[in-house]
């Protein structure tokens, strides 16, 4: 009886203490290697090392006036993060990275609110032309 007491009082605390994380909605989050007429081209879960061009594509909505954050992290650690700011009640937005061919690995984004809540993450894996 008590678990039950306590996960429904945490249950109920939850959106209290999150209530931020819920506020806008990243619609869409993908790497690519071509945004054409502001729209990825493509989506990319493996890239080659023979690319060195890569572009994290989001669609933002509900969160104009606000500051969302491209965190780019390479096996882990980060390498870099581009701030944008929202404007609009609809946005399209991209960050880009040159790849050095020899980052092979895990690559991800994840995409952060000004606080550095974490809203949605994506991945792809560079790797050694001809190996998958």
């Amino acid at each position: 009886m008590k678990k039950t007491i306590i996960s429904i009082a945490l249950f109920a605390l939850s959106p209290t203490i999150f209530a931020d994380s819920f506020n806008g909605d990243v619609v869409r989050a993908l790497f690519t290697t071509t945004i054409k007429n502001n729209e990825p081209q493509n989506e990319v879960l493996i890239l080659e090392n023979n690319k060195k061009n890569i572009f994290f594509f989001t669609e933002l909505r509900n969160m104009q006036g606000r500051t969302v954050i491209h965190r780019w992290e390479y096996n882990g650690k980060v390498i870099k993060e581009k701030k944008i700011k929202v404007s609009k009640k609809r946005v399209r937005v991209s960050s880009s990275h040159s790849l050095s061919p020899k980052q092979t690995g895990k690559w991800t984004v994840v995409v952060t609110n000004d606080k550095g809540w974490p809203l949605k993450a994506a991945i792809f894996k560079y790797v050694t032309k001809g190996k998958k």
